[in-house]
């Protein structure tokens, strides 16, 4: 994989959703040898932490994050990235 398949990924790597074993170990073997995309990944990281931080005053309904899931996927976003 190159830095741009990678960076197209890394979220799906940082949770271990919808990536292949061989995918995976693609993206592992890349930031091995990246400096540029390990900095991505810490900074994707970090960002993570840094949401899950806040508290919502009003948290988002189980039926309104299925809708955005379900957008998300019937776009074809995932299968694209990879």
């Amino acid at each position: 994989m190159d830095c741009l398949q990678v960076r197209r990924v890394l979220l799906l790597y940082i949770y271990q959703e919808k990536l292949s074993e061989e995918d995976m170990e693609l993206v592992e073997s890349h930031l091995c040898n990246c400096p540029c995309c390990n900095r991505e990944l810490d900074s994707l990281r970090e960002t993570i932490r840094l949401i899950n931080r806040v508290e919502l005053r009003f948290p988002p309904s189980e039926e309104l994050k299925a809708r955005i899931y379900n957008r998300i996927e019937s776009n074809g976003w995932f299968e694209q990235s990879i």
